[in-house]
């Protein structure tokens, strides 16, 4: 869906696509509402678009690690 304000984002394979690009939220951001301001919200957002199941699984991983699970 296209970003704006006022999305529910309750879970990780929600997507929303801004000026081009696929963006699923952030695990650790879970639950947060959409501003409608990019420059507030970005940072609850990583690029999913063109990123492989491998890089995605490969990025918990090391996210566990840094975690100690």
């Amino acid at each position: 869906v296209p970003y704006v304000g006022g999305l529910a984002m309750t879970v990780q394979n929600q997507t929303v696509e801004y000026a081009g690009t696929v963006y699923a939220p952030v695990l650790g951001t879970l639950p947060f509402i959409t501003s409608g301001i990019w420059a507030t919200d970005s940072a609850k957002f990583r690029v999913i678009q063109g990123v492989t199941l491998a890089e995605v699984q490969a990025n918990e991983q090391v996210i566990e690690v840094y975690l100690g699970r």
